[in-house]
Formats: C-alpha cells, structure tokens, sequence
C-alpha cells in the first residue's frame, strides 16, 4: 500500500534520526525511534537492517536474529538493489545464528482488533500492535494487552523449545466492570480469586 504524504515524511524522519542516533551509539534512543518507523513501514530494507544491527550491537540476539531472517527472506531483486547491505547481512546473521542458534519462533494474535500489546523482553517492552511475530529464546514472558475503552489484562506464557502460538482473550469492555470489596479477618496479607475458568491470582 502506498503511504499517505503525511505517513512518508514522518516515517523518513524518524528512520533517518534512528540511523543518526545509532551512529552515534545512543542505541536506546535509535531502537525506539527504528520501531516506530517500522510501525509505519515495513519494507524499508535499510531501517530494518540498521534496527537489526542495533539488536545486534546490545546483545538483543533474538531481535536481531528475527530482523535478519526477515531481510535474508527478501526476494532476489530487493537483495540485488541493495547489495552493499545484504553484503554486511550475510556476515552478520551468521554471527547471530552461531550465538543464538536456540531462538524460536513466537506468534502471538489477540481475539479484539486494536489490542496493543507489550511483552517483556520484548521491544524494550514498548507497546505493539497485535498480532506479534518474533524470535524468542525459550522461557517465561509476562504480557499486558489493552485497548482505549477496554479492561487491560496482563498473563504469562511458557515459550517451549519448540516455540508458541498465543491467542490473547477478548478485552471486557470497560463499563461492564463491575466491583468487589474483600474483608479479611484480622492478620491475613493476602488472598486468592479464583475465575470461571480456574485461573487463580493472589493479591
């Protein structure tokens, strides 16, 4: 699809003070500002690659791992018409592959439209959109879903050796929220809710 007038200035800025930022190795600031761009558009060949070698520069080895697969993926033509960036690529996914050959794959898609979601470890933990495809090493991932209007849930998943596929729950409207006052007798510190489905959390 092509970009609005509006969409293309502002993805051109924030990739260019994201390649400006990475030179200059505020790394924090070129991922944010990378990400961003991303959000907006996701075939740019030289804003990925240099996201991916800012992954790559922090030690974010399933990040950057994810990134370079996608640009190793690209049809020949797009390889060719940048080749003196699929140059350095070749060199550095296999770097990646070689330090990170364990990462899997996570897919992670949410039953309301609209629903951004945040993942730690992943992205810096910043907001996405969903759904979410991405290179994970195997473990335990604590997520937070919401939407403007709607209830915010959080959970946590098990990403296994052989990688997951997430399905994020509907969101409650918020206006159907309802509440609940608990008493507890003298010296208790916590309690347990239990929901209908069997899903317990302490508090």
């Amino acid at each position: 699809d092509q970009l609005s007038d509006e969409d293309s200035q502002n993805f051109y800025d924030l990739s260019a003070r994201c390649a400006d930022a990475a030179a200059n190795k505020n790394y924090e600031e070129a991922l944010s500002l990378g990400i961003q761009a991303m959000s907006i558009c996701t075939t740019d060949v030289y804003t990925e690659y240099t996201l991916a070698r800012v992954y790559q520069l922090t030690n974010d080895c399933p990040n950057a791992y994810y990134h370079y697969e996608l640009l190793s993926n690209r049809p020949p033509e797009v390889q060719k018409d940048n080749a003196d960036i699929y140059k350095g690529l070749a060199k550095n996914f296999k770097e990646i592959k070689n330090k990170c050959g364990d990462v899997v794959t996570l897919e992670v898609v949410c039953e309301t439209p609209e629903t951004k979601i945040s993942i730690t470890g992943i992205n810096n933990g910043q907001r996405m959109s969903c759904p979410f495809f991405g290179k994970v090493t195997p473990g335990s991932f604590t997520y937070t879903a919401s939407k403007e209007g709607y209830t915010q849930i959080r959970d946590t998943f098990i990403v296994s050796a052989e990688g997951a596929n997430i399905t994020i729950p509907a969101l409650q409207d918020a206006n159907a929220t309802g509440y609940v006052r608990i008493r507890c007798p003298k010296g208790s510190s916590k309690f347990i809710l239990t929901d209908d489905k069997g899903k317990t959390e302490e508090y």
